[in-house]
């Protein structure tokens, strides 16, 4: 059986851990803020795929019954982790679980975040990464394919992730540590594994140590108006990210989709992430017996022998 997955890329576009503030990225948060912080449940964007548009129409997702808000211990040094799980097994199948506005989450533990049903992720606040890079090392999910590890895995039917907020994933001390070693495993900022008829949207994504997006072996996923942006503050440069700060939303100039497929429902993976001076679509088709990656330089690939397609602009 053909595993054929649609990704639809709109370029709109309590444990004492470890913390370091990346403060460029704070400071951008604190800057966006309204003057008048309010508790409230956000709006989920609108699906608006264009101007490509996708084979069928895209799925439909009702509306939620129940809200959960995300407490926070709010000092950058406790992890928030049980916080988070608690409220999004509270809301799952059917809740809408919100992430407060001018709110502080430190994430320490690895989250296995691959059970949500019909659920909305509505992150309004700052959401950082620890950077004890030891344990991230020895428990982010290992996703295989180039030894490829994420902070956590989203996946489930119909999610919707949105709110305007921020990820940070502390990538310096992760690039200074790659400069010493190019074999620690580098978490990707944000995992999609097993997610389907599900949304990514309005949100800020920063210093990731690795990559910024990982999607694998998911269907009809949207990603739109995401700002990815970072750089190092060292002589030692973010390898495989940003090569230099980037401001902009995801563009022609500023986003590279990689689509890697196998036949016969073996892992597929998609990742994206930000240079100066790439600007092609990469679809690479690894089958059993041969990973030889095909390249090519287009506004809009579409990798039919790969039994998937990718849109880009």
């Amino acid at each position: 059986m053909l595993f054929q997955p649609l990704f639809a890329a709109t370029l709109l576009s309590a444990i004492t851990a470890v913390a370091s503030p990346t403060w460029s990225a704070q400071q951008e948060y604190t800057k966006s803020l309204p003057k008048s912080v309010s508790k409230h449940q956000g709006t989920r964007p609108k699906t608006d795929i264009s101007p490509k548009k996708p084979f069928k129409p895209f799925p439909s997702s009702p509306s939620r019954n129940r809200v959960c808000y995300v407490s926070s211990h709010n000092d950058g040094v406790t992890d928030d982790s049980d916080y988070i799980l608690s409220a999004i097994n509270k809301c799952n199948n059917g809740g809408h679980v919100i992430f407060s506005q001018g709110q502080k989450y430190l994430i320490g533990t690895a989250l296995n975040l691959t059970y949500l049903n019909h659920i909305d992720l509505d992150i309004q606040g700052y959401v950082q990464f620890t950077n004890d890079t030891d344990y991230w090392q020895a428990n982010a999910f290992k996703q295989v394919f180039q030894n490829a590890t994420t902070f956590f895995q989203l996946g489930g039917n119909d999610v919707n992730v949105y709110g305007g907020g921020f990820l940070d994933g502390n990538g310096q001390v992760w690039y200074d540590l790659y400069a010493q070693n190019i074999y620690i495993l580098r978490p990707i900022l944000f995992g999609a594994v097993g997610l389907h008829n599900s949304t990514i949207q309005n949100l800020n994504f920063r210093y990731s140590p690795q990559y910024y997006n990982w999607v694998a072996n998911s269907t009809n996923v949207l990603f739109s108006n995401i700002s990815i942006s970072g750089s190092s503050q060292s002589k030692n440069p973010a390898k495989n990210t940003v090569r230099k700060t980037l401001s902009k939303r995801l563009s022609r100039s500023s986003l590279l989709i990689k689509l890697f497929s196998r036949m016969d429902g073996t892992p597929t993976a998609a990742t994206t992430s930000s240079s100066k001076t790439q600007t092609s679509t990469t679809a690479t088709t690894a089958s059993p017996s041969s990973q030889t990656p095909r390249t090519s330089s287009c506004k809009t690939c579409n990798a039919t022998a790969a039994t998937a397609s990718v849109s880009a602009l």
